[in-house]
């Protein structure tokens, strides 16, 4: 959810530049994440749920979710773009 808008923006205006600047945002971001290559991956991921359009049934599973990591600002973020998409 963090890096939602991210996502979407870079799924809008993909370019080599744009995909460089996010991934190293979500090297520098995240503890966990030991290289740029993992990062890339994960934006080919993200471009493939924009482009089959299951951006909006991932919005959907995170409101729905009662994982204790999912919280209720999570939750929040995840309907206010879940309304954002579905007024588009």
């Amino acid at each position: 959810m963090e890096y939602y808008e991210d996502y979407l923006y870079y799924y809008q205006h993909q370019s080599t530049e744009n995909k460089k600047r996010l991934a190293q945002k979500l090297l520098e971001s995240n503890p966990r994440a030991v290289s740029i290559t993992g990062q890339n991956t994960r934006i080919v991921y993200t471009v493939a749920i924009f482009s089959n359009e299951w951006d909006k049934e991932m919005l959907k599973a995170v409101i729905e979710s009662n994982h204790p990591s999912v919280t209720s600002e999570i939750k929040d973020k995840a309907k206010q773009l879940l309304n954002k998409l579905v007024v588009k």
